[in-house]
């Protein structure tokens, strides 16, 4: 809910590495799902599972895509 403490986190982050072709990481893969269904924050926080919350957490690109719900 606080964008400057998103994009602070964000900055802390190591550069993202690029996976093999077919190594898919469930957590990471439903995380984005749902982030990009979600209409807004409180929605995706209610849909997000543990293990998804932690991979949301280290993806610069699903915490920035977070921060621009309503």
């Amino acid at each position: 809910a606080d964008p400057a403490l998103a994009e602070a986190h964000a900055t802390m982050l190591p550069a993202g590495l690029s996976r093999p072709r077919g190594a898919i990481d469930p957590d990471q893969t439903l995380a984005t799902a749902k982030i990009c269904e979600a209409e807004t924050v409180a929605e995706a926080r209610a849909w997000l599972s543990p293990k998804e919350r932690m991979a949301l957490l280290h993806d610069r690109a699903l915490l920035d895509r977070l921060v621009r719900l309503d």
